[in-house]
């Protein structure tokens, strides 16, 4: 297998887990979600909101203003949205899988691990 195979094959199993990842915390349109394994430490983290099924905007969002469920998933909203970004699903699928990529307790580098 060739270096470039590798990076693609690395590449798509980090995507599953990304496609994963919005399925389950960004359903439906106004769902929100931090990015995969953010640090829950600071006063402001990246938070995703959908808006269309193929839109998502990402902004810094407050801790004061977040609300959640006893699942620490975020329930709503209300403060001001920093830093705002549009992404498209790809471009967030992306962002997710290099954020996924990164944790070396993420589903996908276990089992990346697994096949050595």
């Amino acid at each position: 297998m060739t270096t470039g195979q590798i990076y693609n094959k690395n590449k798509e199993i980090y995507d599953n887990e990304a496609i994963e990842y919005i399925d389950r915390f960004l359903p439906n349109i106004g769902s929100y979600c931090h990015r995969p394994f953010e640090m829950m430490t600071s006063f402001s983290r990246i938070i995703v909101e959908k808006i269309t099924e193929d839109l998502y905007i990402t902004y810094e969002g407050y801790v004061r203003d977040t609300k959640y469920t006893d699942y620490r998933e975020i329930d709503s909203y209300s403060g001001k949205k920093d830093n705002a970004k549009i992404y498209s699903k790809q471009k967030l699928i992306e962002m997710f899988g290099f954020e996924i990529s990164l944790n070396p307790r993420s589903k996908s580098n276990r089992y990346l691990q697994n096949l050595v």
